[in-house]
């Protein structure tokens, strides 16, 4: 945040709504803190799990992970479409070429560059998802 970024007027109910979704932040991040080790370490040790599964096994097959106490399912794969090829040529056919690159969708992380810092591939432009962050008042401003 600058200190040049405009303050939105707003009147004293939406005030006391500012206030009351500060605090549940606060709250729920007092609340979480103490587990992100434990979230971290879970989502790694997953990872590594499923690194462990055949490479040739089916997308529809189940599996177990065998502990000393404890035993992990491991389910068959979510369904997942995608458009094929010959979807794609009949999608061009009806749609025209210009409008089926407009909505086609491509993960950055695929193109030749991903960091494309020339912008050969990409635009770079704020028109993402806003964030909320809590912060306190001054204490000059909290009496006004």
């Amino acid at each position: 945040m600058t200190t040049t970024s405009p303050e939105v007027e707003i009147d004293q109910s939406k005030r006391e709504m500012v206030d009351e979704w500060a605090s549940l932040d606060r709250a729920m991040k007092d609340a979480l803190a103490p587990y992100q080790g434990k979230i971290k370490r879970l989502q790694d040790l997953r990872e590594q799990f499923l690194s462990w599964l055949p490479s040739g096994m089916a997308g529809d097959q189940e599996g177990f992970l065998d502990g000393i106490s404890s035993r992990i399912l491991v389910s068959a794969c979510d369904n997942k479409r995608e458009v094929t090829l010959a979807g794609k040529l009949k999608l061009r056919r009806l749609w025209g070429a210009k409008t089926l690159l407009e909505r086609c969708y491509l993960p950055v992380k695929q193109l030749p560059d991903p960091d494309d810092k020339q912008g050969l591939y990409t635009v770079k432009q704020r028109t993402g998802p806003r964030h909320l962050t809590a912060i306190p008042k001054p204490a000059a401003q909290q009496a006004a």
